[in-house]
């Protein structure tokens, strides 16, 4: 699975609905077969696309950089969103 087409599942499940969870979008990826990690990336990646482009417009400067988090608020992966394939 391409993190492209990852992103198009995305897309796929969130569109056609009003309403959705966070648990249904990844309920609805683990049925598609797309692994954990996979699923999670895109899913957080879109919703980091959806929030910049909700908010353009408001002369916001974003950053390139991104961090993930583990559950204990620390970094366990960094860098830059030009070079994140999600």
């Amino acid at each position: 699975m391409t993190p492209a087409a990852a992103v198009e599942q995305v897309a796929a499940i969130v569109a056609p609905r009003a309403h959705f969870t966070e648990n249904d979008v990844y309920a609805r990826l683990a049925e598609a077969r797309i692994p954990t990690r996979v699923a999670d990336l895109a899913y957080k990646s879109t919703q980091l696309a959806w929030g910049r482009t909700v908010l353009d417009g408001l002369g916001i400067h974003f950053s390139d950089e991104y961090f993930c988090l583990n559950a204990a608020g620390e970094i366990v992966e960094s860098g830059r969103l030009a070079k994140q394939p999600y």
